[in-house]
């Protein structure tokens, strides 16, 4: 585990999330269960997001939540415009989180949907963020990103301290703009997320959702260096954001004990997964970005994840 640092992704703990969650909702046992295997393999972060169904309420009700590194969100807007109205929102859900999750304050507070970057008035979101920090209510402030033009409206309004970014073998759009190392400098953190594309990554042909046929071509050129002994989809997955992101932390859903177990145990010997990163690149956004999927298993509370 020293060479990789993970994130344990909530969802599915509050929604039946996911492309290939054939489990729906976790129970809080299966949910408590994962926290512990969590804590159990030293991982102590945790995303989540009030957009999550009442994923902050479970993880609140594990007995050792106050030893967890929550990351959390701003709620949804649903205007084309934001108010004073809305920053002070944002306080009074971060208040209402903290609450839920039964701890002081979070670790961190991102802003959830990067459409609300585009948005005007979105300097009293960022302000309200702003202010979070400054009382000690929230470590830390950044944002939950889709592209590198969410990236650089972000840094033009302020100075994340935590950046979250999409990352997999198909979606390197991130790691082929440079911004990861840009990061570097700025001394910003880095979650990446989607390592497994909603699971998509890790199924075979026949387990994937109809809708995905149209995409056939790009997952063939997954599953063809997976045919390989040496390759699982795993260690494929896990071996290029270790490759590209070394310093990342990367965040993982399961709806299971044995799936954690798994990713961690793939931890170990993917470093050395010897595969064409750049043929299995894609830049087919109907793909890529969840936000253009049919809508089972991909919107909380109308924020996408």
């Amino acid at each position: 585990m020293s060479r990789l640092r993970l994130a344990l992704g909530t969802a599915c703990f509050g929604l039946p999330y996911g492309q290939t969650n054939s489990v729906g909702k976790l129970a809080i046992s299966e949910a408590h269960a994962i926290l512990d295997s969590a804590t159990a393999y030293g991982i102590e972060t945790v995303d989540t997001a009030p957009a999550y169904g009442d994923a902050e309420k479970v993880i609140g009700r594990h007995p050792r939540c106050d030893t967890l590194r929550v990351i959390t969100k701003t709620p949804h807007f649903t205007g084309t415009m934001l108010t004073a109205e809305d920053g002070v929102h944002v306080r009074q859900a971060l208040a209402q989180s903290s609450e839920h999750l039964g701890i002081s304050h979070p670790a961190g507070l991102l802003l959830h949907n990067p459409a609300d970057l585009a948005k005007p008035g979105v300097e009293y979101v960022i302000a309200a963020m702003q202010e979070s920090q400054y009382r000690g209510e929230v470590e830390a402030i950044g944002v939950s990103v889709y592209n590198a033009s969410d990236v650089d409206r972000a840094l033009a309004l302020f100075r994340p301290d935590i950046v979250q970014v999409p990352l997999n073998v198909l979606d390197q759009r991130i790691a082929k703009s440079g911004l990861l190392a840009n990061f570097a400098t700025l001394g910003v953190e880095v979650f990446v997320r989607s390592v497994f594309l909603q699971g998509l990554l890790l199924s075979e042909p026949r387990e994937r959702p109809s809708w995905t046929l149209a995409h056939a071509r790009y997952f063939e050129r997954v599953d063809e260096v997976c045919r390989r002994p040496d390759i699982s989809r795993l260690s494929l997955c896990l071996g290029y954001a270790m490759s590209v992101a070394p310093t990342a932390t990367i965040v993982v859903g399961v709806t299971s004990t044995l799936e954690f177990a798994s990713i961690v145990g793939a931890t170990q010997n993917c470093s050395d997964v010897g595969a064409d990163w750049l043929h299995l690149a894609i830049d087919d956004e109907e793909l890529v970005d969840p936000r253009r999927w049919p809508p089972v298993g991909r919107e909380c509370g109308g924020v996408t994840i």
